[in-house]
């Protein structure tokens, strides 16, 4: 006596119950899911998005409408987005000490990024004369040697 596979005998049984002439069920079907098994089951579930509960027929139903995916989804690429901005900005905005330090001179952002004040504080300095900038064009920049006169002092 040959003993069937788990498979053939969820075949037979499926193919017992649709002797159907306009379903024919064969093992290639099944096989590639093309006939999914209908369910009368609902499962009270809450949507992820608007946090109100609804009838859901599967267990991995998340949201009550196609509007609450589309909302959250939406929602879930804008949070990347500042999240993505957020980085971006602070890498801009705190640059490795070991950069500033090749470079003869500093831009007032980068002189305020080093100090840990605001470049409008680093403006106050340079107009009540506590820092003597050069200008190159209309770039204002202090030299190395001007911050630490200033350090010093």
């Amino acid at each position: 006596m040959v003993k069937k596979t788990d498979f053939e005998i969820y075949f037979n049984h499926l193919s017992h119950f649709c002797h159907f002439k306009s379903l024919q069920v064969t093992s290639s079907h099944i096989q590639s899911h093309q006939i999914r098994m209908s369910s009368n089951i609902y499962v009270t579930r809450v949507c992820e998005f608007c946090k109100n509960q609804f009838q859901a027929r599967t267990t991995f139903t998340r949201f009550c409408s196609a509007s609450c995916n589309g909302k959250f989804n939406k929602d879930v690429i804008r949070r990347k987005k500042i999240e993505l901005s957020n980085m971006e900005t602070l890498q801009r905005t705190n640059l490795p000490f070991e950069v500033l330090n090749a470079k003869p001179f500093l831009s007032v952002l980068e002189l305020s990024n080093l100090l840990g004040v605001s470049t409008r504080t680093v403006f106050r300095l340079i107009k009540s004369g506590a820092l003597i900038v050069k200008k190159v064009g209309r770039r204002t920049i202090i030299t190395k040697d001007e911050l630490k006169r200033y350090l010093t002092n």
